[in-house]
């Protein structure tokens, strides 16, 4: 019941944090907060006229060549993270091996799983509806490797989780699938990304779900996906390969 308590009042704040009938990302209320306490931020964004410039970042050199020890050239390969926080903003394994499936066949490009250890049974569950072969890296980066293959990737697909914003804020072409929990605060707004959902009524439940499957993320189909890819990553011409 605290919990609950905790996710009113924060549901509360972030009503009280809108601008435009439209949800604060969540680097701006942090900007925003900063301003209002006198404090500068080591982040560097715009928001303005609804601009979200990607924020400075860095990844360890040294890690930055570890994709060179297995072989995956920069600009070759899509990042695909799988996982979730939590069970409830998981999308469908089938899902995700179609989209695998059509980033090797139509973009040409290799497919590189990353992810946490714990995330095995639902990466071993994707590769074994595949049809192609991925590069499966799950379990096994350190915290500096993790960035620095994601900073040579071509094209990053996943959930909303630290993958995603680790891509999107270093310029990489990335497509996320977005449930309605909490939609709209963690959501950039860059001509290189896409955020794929499907609206509802209940939107901004705090993953309080009140149907019997979170039909936000359910409801998404592997062709909404691709649609979205093909938008931030065209497809190479016929008989040539990227």
């Amino acid at each position: 019941r605290s919990k609950d308590r905790k996710y009113r009042a924060r549901d509360h704040e972030i009503e009280q944090h809108q601008r435009d009938g439209a949800l604060l990302l969540v680097l701006e209320r942090g900007q925003r907060l900063l301003a209002i306490v006198g404090g500068h931020g080591g982040v560097a964004t715009s928001f303005e006229h609804g601009r979200h410039d990607a924020p400075e970042g860095w990844t360890v050199v040294d890690d930055q060549e570890f994709d060179l020890a297995i072989r995956l050239a920069a600009g070759t390969f899509a990042v695909v993270c799988p996982g979730a926080g939590f069970d409830i903003k998981l999308w469908d394994a089938h899902g995700f091996a179609a989209v695998c499936d059509a980033l090797a066949g139509e973009m040409h490009l290799d497919v590189v799983f990353l992810g946490a250890a714990k995330e095995r049974p639902l990466v071993d569950a994707i590769t074994s509806a595949m049809t192609t072969r991925p590069i499966d890296l799950t379990g096994i980066l350190t915290a500096a490797q993790f960035p620095a293959i994601i900073e040579r990737s071509a094209l990053y697909v996943g959930l909303d989780t630290a993958g995603f914003h680790v891509a999107w804020g270093r310029g990489i072409p990335s497509v996320a699938i977005f449930g309605g929990g909490h939609f709209g605060r963690f959501s950039p707004s860059q001509p290189h990304v896409r955020i794929v959902h499907k609206s509802m009524d209940c939107y901004h439940c705090y993953w309080h779900c009140i149907h019997p499957e979170p039909k936000c993320i359910t409801e998404i189909t592997p062709a909404m996906v691709m649609a979205a890819v093909r938008e931030v990553y065209p497809p190479p011409p016929p008989g040539r390969a990227s």
